[in-house]
């Protein structure tokens, strides 16, 4: 089995630092009934079955590295809050 050497752990969380808004900003979202919760630019990761389910709908394997990022989260919004990107689940 491919051994996922890219931490997409690591670097998603990195990266999710950086959409954290400062305290300032986040006493206005609160005001405003937004949570950091729902800023998460992460999706939880795919399970097994969804990746599986997903190379089968395409009818290939998917590459190591995506797999590795899909083990992480199954999808991942742009900074700008905008829509999600889904790969190993349904939608």
């Amino acid at each position: 089995m491919y051994e996922n050497r890219f931490n997409w752990h690591d670097f998603l969380g990195r990266w999710q630092e950086e959409w954290i808004p400062g305290e300032d900003d986040l006493e206005d979202m609160e005001e405003g009934g937004v949570s950091l919760a729902d800023m998460a630019l992460a999706a939880p990761p795919a399970t097994r079955e969804e990746i599986a389910a997903a190379e089968e709908r395409l009818g290939t394997r998917l590459p190591p590295s995506y797999r590795g990022f899909l083990e992480v989260s199954n999808g991942w919004r742009g900074g700008g809050g905008g829509g999600g990107s889904r790969g190993g689940g349904g939608g």
